[in-house]
């Protein structure tokens, strides 16, 4: 993963003289640009590096790390090392979090940290367990935006929030903080072990998945054959663990086929 620094942090982003792992020799300057998600350079400048070194670094002010999204924003560092022969291009990606960009009822049911508590008490957590920090955060805003996605039916939320802004609740995205609060525990508890269980699945191989829908078969470990099923799995937006969890609360009147 990226650098991924709090927003308004300053940042050092050290240049190396390489490409494509070959060291590039006799760097005389190196001319950089840090640009944001849209293209535009936000600051300049060039760099001689000192006798012997083997890179240049590039401190960005704080203010310049600004978070211009809810969770995450990529900012580059463009750059062209300029020796007495050649110009050789690169670039270095960072990332600014901004404040509460993993945060309950926000865009999450639980937070990296109640996730770590959590895995202990759910099996086949490996995959989660074995990523990042930053994978993990990334597979939890995923399983959430899956969760979001789905039909709940109307009447497992609270009475007095069936309804809100005249519209009818069938998606977690229309909860507020407070209908969250008035949701039955085992309801909660049963949306953050679906997100958790969606969370690992995402971080898992897809070379399985993959070959079912190329129509593979068979395939050979050695002398051991194994078998992929010739059905294409349901296709419902969640992984069939999690939708195990949940599917009791769905609203699923809509036909669902294979694909």
């Amino acid at each position: 993963m990226f650098l991924t620094i709090p927003g308004f942090t300053p940042a050092s982003i050290a240049i190396p003289f390489e490409h494509d792992g070959y060291p590039v020799t006799d760097v005389i300057t190196v001319e950089w640009s840090v640009r944001d998600e849209q293209g535009y350079s936000i600051l300049a400048g060039s760099s001689v590096p000192d006798a012997g070194s083997s890179e240049v670094v590039v401190y960005v002010d704080g203010h310049l790390n600004e978070p211009l999204n809810e969770t995450y924003t990529t900012y580059e560092v463009a750059y062209r090392l300029v020796t007495g022969s050649k110009e050789v291009p690169g670039s270095i990606i960072y990332q600014v979090e901004a404040e509460g960009a993993v945060q309950e009822w926000k865009n999450t049911l639980i937070t990296p940290l109640r996730a770590l508590s959590m895995m202990r008490e759910i099996p086949n957590m490996s995959e989660f367990a074995a990523a990042s920090r930053d994978e993990q955060k990334a597979a939890l805003l995923f399983a959430y935006r899956s969760l979001c996605a789905m039909k709940f039916n109307t009447s497992v939320f609270p009475r007095e929030y069936q309804v809100i802004g005249g519209e009818k609740v069938t998606s977690l995205r229309q909860l507020t903080e407070e209908a969250w609060h008035a949701c039955s525990a085992q309801f909660v508890e049963d949306l953050r072990i679906a997100q958790m269980i969606e969370a690992n699945d995402s971080l898992v191989s897809p070379e399985l998945g993959a070959m079912r829908e190329a129509g593979v078969l068979s395939y050979t470990v050695g002398e051991v054959k194994q078998f992929v099923s010739s059905q294409r799995p349901l296709s419902v937006g969640l992984c069939p663990a999690a939708m195990r969890k949940i599917g009791r609360y769905l609203d699923l009147s809509r036909r669902i086929g294979r694909a």
